[in-house]
């Protein structure tokens, strides 16, 4: 595994301007991390299938109370399960891309 997921990656990873080519970039995350599925563009027929492996990976990657997916915006990122207190998204300031750089909000 190249990277520890933690608390600290809350929030959005990938913004939906992506659109249906956002599955292209999380299954690139997973494969940072280790997932040694097969990586599939948006134009084949199992695209959705692979997007689903790749964040599946992802997810077993949590620590307790955290999920990789999709928003209600469609924005794919790290969330908390349980709700910001302050502004209801689920996520905090500071994320963490695949590129390995921290973003502030």
């Amino acid at each position: 595994m190249a990277h520890k997921i933690t608390v600290d990656n809350l929030g959005c990873w990938l913004d939906c301007s992506r659109g249906r080519y956002i599955g292209e970039a999380v299954q690139a995350i997973a494969q940072s991390y280790g997932w040694t599925g097969e990586t599939l563009n948006v134009d084949e027929e199992f695209y959705d299938e692979a997007i689903d492996e790749a964040e599946d990976y992802m997810n077993g990657l949590c620590p307790s109370g955290l999920w990789f997916g999709s928003s209600d915006g469609g924005d794919w990122g790290l969330w908390s399960l349980e709700e910001n207190e302050t502004d209801g998204t689920g996520w905090a300031g500071t994320f963490a891309h695949a590129d390995g750089l921290s973003h502030d909000d």
